[in-house]
């Protein structure tokens, strides 16, 4: 229903290995339903077990995904 493109990177920033998400998609029917809230808790585990740190995403990544929820 829908997947997270990401990829290894190193921070020039933080000094350090991590992950790098490119792009989080959710088909249109299946929005609202928490499928990209578990794909975002599934790429932080993995962060978590590969790095002991988990994915920092700018704040227009929020922006986006939350263009995408349904009104409360």
């Amino acid at each position: 229903v829908g997947f997270a493109l990401f990829f290894h990177n190193f921070s020039t920033f933080l000094g350090r290995s991590g992950l790098y998400l490119e792009d989080l998609f959710v088909l249109p029917q299946h929005r609202g339903k928490g499928y990209g809230k578990a794909l975002l808790a599934k790429l932080a585990q993995i962060a978590v077990a590969r790095y002991n740190h988990i994915v920092l995403l700018p704040y227009y990544s929020f922006l986006l995904l939350n263009r995408h929820a349904k009104p409360s």
